[in-house]
């Protein structure tokens, strides 16, 4: 897994990774930037597995931990050009939960 995340993340400096247990795993960065730039760019899928990112908490448990939300990928087959605007399709996915961003392809109509 760490050398799946390595190629995903483009990391300018290393990284420590570590499996705590109960599905979640505590990385740590030589760089803040790093750090930085992989919470930001939100969720990935890892061997068809969504990875989340998020800052350390010294409350965390990973055996008490629950996960009360996800992120997931949303799907409008077959759309008219004419919606491929960020707006729309925010809006569009709005109404099924809170939308984080638009796929680069989708906006750039390259897909």
């Amino acid at each position: 897994m760490k050398k799946r995340l390595t190629r995903t993340w483009k990391l300018v400096a290393s990284f420590t990774f570590l499996d705590i247990g109960h599905g979640f795993y505590m990385t740590k960065f030589d760089n803040e930037e790093d750090n930085k730039k992989v919470i930001k760019e939100g969720p990935r899928l890892i061997f068809y597995h969504y990875v989340t990112e998020q800052a350390w908490s010294p409350s965390l448990f990973s055996s008490e931990a629950k996960i009360n939300k996800t992120f997931m990928w949303v799907r409008f087959p077959s759309l008219n050009l004419i919606v491929y605007d960020e707006s729309i399709l925010l809006a569009m996915a709005a109404t099924i939960g809170t939308p984080i961003k638009v796929d680069s392809n989708k906006l750039n109509v390259r897909r």
